[in-house]
């Protein structure tokens, strides 16, 4: 919740390396401890074993995406997970006995055409490795831009990938009526030099939707009301 909350001052926004100075910026005490009407963040707590997939949806209200709207939402996400290094070994995937990474969907993909999409991808252990250099791919152009991204040659911050540690951060800006219909999340497992891959990995992952330019958006009402977990009572 602490990484959660924190953002870069604004006089990182003239300095190449910020992250390298800053972090992940500078925490705030209220995001990391209460919600607020502009503000909204849902967190999960679970495990997961390597070639293995959790899947988290958030339901956007159609009154956030409705044509017209034109407020901007700053989507933040961060993933800590807990695995064993080997002090022996360099880089993510030997280091560490396990690894994961998070996914978010793309403008335009539902839970089922997601979910299709992630569970369809190669699982080929050759290809869940990591390598230390990223291919050259042209930029999605359909896809969140995220600050960090998951690959070095995008993003703003091109030489760091953000799942080159146990916690990950990202975050991007987009118009809300652009917010797709589902906010769909994806948190997989990989191999490291553990061989045994039925040992779990603890994590929690933390989503947040802020309005940042709005204040008359009361963003945290209108996402808890359409994810409301209804509880049966037993008499």
């Amino acid at each position: 919740m602490i990484v959660q909350s924190a953002s870069l001052p604004d006089c990182a926004n003239q300095i190449d390396s910020c992250l390298y100075h800053y972090g992940y910026g500078l925490p705030d005490i209220n995001k990391a401890t209460i919600n607020s009407p502009n503000r909204v963040t849902l967190y999960a707590t679970g495990n997961i074993t390597p070639k293995n997939t959790n899947l988290y949806r958030v339901k956007i209200p159609s009154e956030i995406s409705r044509p017209g709207n034109e407020y901007n939402i700053k989507i933040e996400i961060t993933l800590s997970y807990k695995a064993e290094p080997r002090i022996t070994r360099k880089g993510t995937r030997s280091y560490l006995s396990a690894w994961l990474d998070w996914e978010a969907s793309k403008p335009g993909e539902n839970l089922d055409i997601f979910k299709d999409r992630i569970l369809s991808q190669d699982e080929d252990e050759e290809n869940a490795e990591m390598p230390e250099q990223d291919a050259v791919v042209p930029p999605d152009n359909e896809n969140f831009k995220w600050v960090i991204s998951s690959r070095s040659n995008s993003g703003e911050f091109n030489s760091i990938r953000r799942q080159d540690g146990t916690l990950q951060k990202d975050w991007c800006i987009i118009p809300s009526n652009k917010m797709p219909t589902d906010f769909v999340l994806a948190v997989k497992g990989h191999n490291g030099w553990q061989r045994d891959i039925s040992k779990e990995i603890p994590y929690s992952v933390v989503v947040s939707f802020e309005v940042i330019d709005n204040s008359e958006v009361d963003i945290y009402n209108l996402i808890e009301v359409e994810n409301r977990i209804e509880i049966e009572i037993e008499h």
